[in-house]
Parts: structure tokens; sequence; C-alpha cells
């Protein structure tokens, strides 16, 4: 496992994330990601970088903004954990974050919260993949 999933403090919560996925794949554990952001301000900061024109970017952002106000009218929320997995006993949300930094929104925290109350689900924070993937072991 250790050529698989390498530990590194620098990564990305994507990457973080990816090795998540990988893990939980090789596992055979049940999961889906939840698709609750897009980071439009790093998307539009490319496009400049490619000298790409301004009338460009505007009907880009048009458009990425009519997918976000669809997406939201088809109930996506703001601050939902970013990966499910179904274990024996419950179903566990993860928010995903960095192995150094990362804080949790407002949003995050309601959720958090909201999710805990039921008997049938736990959310958690896990600082890197490491972290998840130790909290994964002693459940199943």
């Amino acid at each position: 496992m250790k050529t698989l999933f390498k530990k590194n403090i620098y990564n990305s919560e994507h990457d973080e994330q990816v090795l998540l996925c990988k893990y939980l794949d090789f596992k055979k554990l049940p999961y889906f990601a939840i698709p609750n952001g897009f980071p439009i301000s790093i998307f539009i900061g490319k496009l400049k970088g490619f000298n790409v024109a301004n009338w460009i970017i505007e009907k880009v952002k048009i458009c990425v903004f009519s997918i976000i106000k669809k997406m939201k009218t088809e109930g996506m929320q703001n601050g939902i954990s970013d990966i499910a997995v179904f274990l024996p006993d419950f179903i566990l949300f993860i928010e995903m974050k960095k192995v150094k930094g990362g804080t949790l929104s407002p949003d995050q925290k309601k959720w958090i919260e909201i999710i805990n109350k039921y008997s049938y689900s736990k959310a958690i924070v896990c600082h890197g993949f490491e972290e998840a993937r130790e909290y994964i072991e002693r459940c199943i």
C-alpha cells in the first residue's frame, strides 16, 4: 500500500480526496463525492492566463453561473461534506481538508452539526487522506 498512498503535507485538498477515493476503491467500500462547489475565480483566472478575450470570459461566466443556479434549484447546498461513505453501521460524511491548513466555513459547521444529530450518520473533518483512512479502518 505504500506505493499507492503516499503522504505529503503539501498536497492540495483535491489531492487528498483523490487518495481517499483510491483507498475506498481498493477497500471496495461504496461511496460517492458530493459536487457542491465550483471555484469560478480560479477557472476565470486560468482563462485570463491563456489570454482569452474578455468577451469570451464574460460568456463563460454567464454559462457557469447558469449551471450553478440550476444546481441550486436541484438541491445543491453550500457546506455539505465532500464524500459520503457507506460503512457497516452508518453513513460517514467526510469534509476533506489539506494536512496543513484548511478551515471550516460556517455552512460546513452547520451541516456537520445537522448530520451528527442522526443515529445513522456521522460527519467528520479529516486533515488529509491518512486521517480519513485511519478513521475508516477503526469503523470497518
